[in-house]
């Protein structure tokens, strides 16, 4: 699938339809080899029972007319006699005749599909005899035999017989209480009826309906106890959570905060003839990259970190294109402040792109939602990635690397925005390393400005 950033959506390339065609294409042929095997194992006698529309099934069996078993000429009376004498034990003798049959397999469209094994059964009997008048008697439907009687009495193989719901019912032994089961009926189409069901249910006023009858009503008007909590996800990132906090806002996803309305009217960048704007997620991805890669152990200078970053290139790292994006200049300034110098008097315990998951209270990631209190007991996994944290003297700082275009007196303001991102992780780091977290700090890579975050 190809991500697309801006959406946070996935879309399914030419590959994923290859693929996805070719495992079905796999389950449907095995399916057909169980079939093949289930059906070689009578010895004696094959019932095969499926359920289905009758008017459908002959409208799409009729397509195997034309490729299976199709008879090229028919057998005069004397022919089908001769073939009845001519026996052994029951088993056509050599000598005997019959129609000639042209084999033609299936197409693959029949085969694909298919929703049940009948579906691949009757178009490849389609052009048997013995299933020509099931096929042309559409008012022969209600428990009779309706094939292998016809104009080839003596060459059948196979008979098909339909029956009804009802009868089907009745032959299971299903409907034994048959006249209860009618009352019930009559209590719940008289109870529907009725032009004011509610208020006669609360009155307790049942009339004469049955108690089969107020079970089922009970049954149809049940509901799920924790339907609230299907409305909700079990596992959400803190990208996710951030932006439910800030539907209008998400400095994440562009400048200015709003997604692209339509992601499919975006052009390929492959088909641009002008090089391509880096947006402002890539250069804040391609930034955390190289912040993951510098060399800790360096004199993190301006032109050592230029010569790293040429370096990332020969290695494959970045692309021409993504270098000239990066700013290493705000990198040397986070180096060169008070934040980047504590950061590097612990650099042995320093972790960058650090992930986690956190399981949470229900009520504390979803606040706004009423939930009960059995609702509440339940938990939500947070996935998240930790741009860097370290273990100074007075327990663990954490940082969060922004690239927002903001200026030095707006982020204060633009902090709060990452308020609950930063409290996650604060969580996270002390609920999986059991440490206390001493600060967390947002440092903002254009002005150069590192916020506490509260």
């Amino acid at each position: 699938r190809i991500a697309e950033p801006a959406a946070s959506d996935r879309y399914p390339t030419l590959t994923h339809h290859l693929v996805a065609a070719e495992k079905d294409h796999s389950l449907l042929t095995e399916e057909l080899r169980i079939l093949y095997v289930a059906l070689t194992r009578a010895r004696e006698h094959l019932l095969l029972v499926a359920s289905l529309r009758l008017d459908k099934c002959r409208e799409n069996w009729h397509l195997g007319e034309n490729y299976k078993t199709k008879p090229n000429s028919a057998p005069n009376s004397a022919d089908r006699i001769q073939d009845a004498k001519n026996t052994v034990n029951g088993a056509p003798a050599a000598n005997a005749s019959g129609p000639d049959l042209s084999i033609r397999p299936l197409p693959e469209f029949v085969l694909s599909a298919a929703q049940a094994p009948i579906d691949w059964i009757g178009p490849a009997l389609a052009g048997h005899p013995d299933l020509q008048e099931f096929l042309e008697d559409v008012n022969n439907d209600s428990g009779k035999i309706v094939s292998g009687t016809g104009r080839y009495p003596l060459d059948a193989r196979f008979r098909v017989v339909a029956c009804e719901a009802e009868e089907v019912g009745r032959l299971a032994g299903t409907l034994t209480q048959g006249r209860d089961s009618q009352k019930t009926s009559e209590d719940i189409v008289k109870l529907i009826s009725e032009k004011d069901v509610g208020n006669s249910k609360e009155n307790g006023d049942s009339g004469t309906l049955s108690e089969v009858a107020m079970g089922v009503i009970e049954r149809l008007e049940w509901r799920y106890p924790q339907a609230a909590l299907t409305q909700l996800k079990a596992r959400t990132s803190v990208t996710e959570l951030k932006r439910q906090m800030n539907p209008d806002y998400d400095p994440d996803f562009s400048p200015d905060g709003n997604r692209p309305a339509d992601p499919y009217l975006l052009r390929p960048k492959f088909l641009s003839e002008l090089p391509v704007r880096a947006s402002a997620v890539e250069i804040g991805s391609w930034t955390h990259l190289f912040l993951q890669h510098v060399e800790l152990e360096q004199k993190l200078d301006l032109s050592d970190l230029k010569e790293q970053l040429e370096e990332l290139v020969g290695r494959g790292v970045f692309s021409q294109q993504q270098r000239q994006v990066i700013d290493v200049e705000d990198v040397a300034r986070f180096f060169a402040s008070e934040l980047g110098r504590q950061m590097l008097a612990h650099r042995t315990t320093v972790q960058r792109e650090w992930p986690f998951t956190l399981a949470l209270p229900i009520g504390e990631v979803y606040p706004n939602v009423s939930l009960n209190k059995r609702e509440k007991e339940e938990t939500v996994l947070i996935r998240g990635i930790i741009d860097c944290w370290f273990e100074g003297e007075k327990g663990i700082r954490i940082i969060d690397f922004k690239t927002d275009d903001v200026s030095k007196p707006d982020c204060t303001n633009r902090a709060e925005l990452y308020r609950v991102q930063m409290q996650l992780y604060k969580k996270a780091v002390e609920g999986i390393l059991n440490s206390q977290v001493a600060a967390s700090t947002l440092y903002f890579l254009k002005p150069g400005t590192a916020i506490e975050s509260r």
